[in-house]
């Protein structure tokens, strides 16, 4: 039997595991998001993605964010792929 992810899944793991930090961009209007994820035994990883650059007359953080937020789902679909297919298990 394969074990597979839903969205529903992908959801409560990035709630559940991922911890973002935003940071204004300094150089041009945007928002830049550095991420971790945790593993179930504690390792992390580290990620320093999540751009977003933003036209300057409309630079609105909640947009960037909800953008970043979703580009971070759709790493999670590989990462949580790769832990399940090393350990066997769903997180």
């Amino acid at each position: 039997m394969t074990k597979k992810y839903r969205q529903e899944d992908i959801e409560r793991i990035f709630t559940e595991r991922v911890k973002i930090q935003y940071h204004e961009a300094a150089l041009k209007a945007g928002t830049i998001a550095e991420w971790t994820f945790e593993y179930p035994n504690g390792n992390i990883t580290a990620q320093c993605t999540g751009t977003w650059a933003m036209n300057p007359e409309n630079n609105d953080f909640e947009i960037a964010k909800k953008v970043i937020e979703e580009r971070i789902k759709d790493a999670l679909w590989e990462i949580v792929g790769k832990y399940t297919l090393a350990t066997g298990e769903l997180l």
